[in-house]
């Protein structure tokens, strides 16, 4: 039935009970160590998302920049790649296209650490108002799923990559639903 395991040699008993050592000491030892780091880098990147959040509002666009690292690339939602700078020239844009942005809100997923990055699917909530023909207001409700990729530099979080999965919403009422090419 299993060949090795009915093996007497005493070199591969060996090396079978040395291996599961080494994996019940992985499942014992690693998830707390994992477990105390969690809460605090969840909270770190709530903290930036907060962060975010208020330059949102305030339509600040250059506090944004600052929140990204200087090889940040952002994928849009019909998959096209966009560095830093091209990023902020559509921020700046929109920004200007608003009158005003009432509520920015995010909701984080669990964050992956792993090795020097830690990824986060997470979603924005935006309300805001824009003008329309004539001057009148346009609601725009979204709600944007994306998956960023966070590093720490100089010993605070800044965004390497933003990855935008999903807008759904309504433009002045009407429903508009875009899912990314790229995943």
């Amino acid at each position: 039935m299993f060949p090795l395991a009915q093996t007497r040699h005493p070199l591969v008993r060996t090396h079978f009970v040395l291996r599961i050592h080494v994996i019940a000491a992985l499942f014992l030892f690693s998830p707390p160590a994992l477990r105390a780091q969690a809460p605090d880098l969840r909270a770190d990147l709530q903290a930036a998302y907060n962060r975010q959040a208020e330059l949102f509002r305030q339509k600040d666009a250059s506090g944004l920049r600052n929140w990204t690292t200087t090889d940040y690339v952002g994928y849009r939602p019909d998959g096209k790649k966009m560095t830093r700078d091209q990023e902020m020239a559509v921020a700046r844009r929109q920004f200007a296209a608003l009158r005003e942005i009432r509520v920015v809100e995010y909701t984080l997923g669990d964050p992956e650490l792993r090795v020097n990055e830690v990824y986060v699917t997470a979603n924005r909530k935006l309300v805001a108002l824009a003008d329309g023909p004539r001057k009148a207001s346009i609601r725009i409700n979204s709600t944007t799923q994306f998956r960023d990729v966070w590093v720490q530099e100089g010993g605070k979080w800044r965004l390497r990559r933003h990855t935008v999965l999903s807008v759904m919403g309504t433009v002045g009422g009407k429903r508009v639903n875009w899912r990314t090419k790229r995943r």
